[in-house]
């Protein structure tokens, strides 16, 4: 559930820091324009995507830690994962109103939506998702590319004072 604990440490943040963080009151009109943004870049189905790829993941942890799960008790899990989520969602669309509101004016904000709204906008919000994976897996990729190439230069610079790996 490290999801649940991400979401109750960032409201605990926010309700710490008040609105000391948001410098500037948000009115309901920057606040209607904001929660329209969330909806043209489809931001609360994306959180509902990465919260299922975050539970099956914990599934298949559950699956190797503990093998004697039936496929009920695993169901038992991803429905109350799933309805813990569905019940607090509230709160993380408040936090991305805020902030949003803390990093965009009201006229950025209304841009944004322009921008959204048009073909491009539309087009960027619906390959969105395919670039994040593309672009973690071509991080991995990277990763294990410069990988060994890292390894090798720390060998020698510690070899060089008279460490071994």
């Amino acid at each position: 559930m490290p999801f649940i604990r991400s979401l109750f440490a960032a409201l605990a943040l926010c309700l710490t820091l008040g609105h000391s963080a948001w410098a500037q009151e948000l009115d309901d009109a920057k606040r209607a324009d904001i929660e329209q943004l969330l909806e043209l870049t489809q931001t609360m189905s994306n959180a509902r995507a990465n919260m299922n790829t975050v539970l099956q993941q914990l599934v298949l942890q559950l699956r190797q830690k503990q093998p004697k799960l039936t496929e009920e008790h695993l169901r038992i899990v991803a429905e109350a994962h799933e309805a813990v989520f569905d019940e607090n969602i509230g709160v993380f669309k408040a936090l991305m109103v805020h902030l949003y509101h803390k990093h965009f004016s009201a006229d950025d904000i209304r841009q944004l939506l322009v921008f959204y709204a048009s073909d491009t906008g539309r087009k960027l919000t619906l390959v969105t998702p395919a670039l994040n994976r593309e672009s973690f897996e071509i991080g991995v990729q990277f990763g294990r590319l410069l990988g060994p190439k890292v390894e090798q230069r720390v060998k020698e610079r510690l070899a060089s004072k008279g460490v071994t790996l």
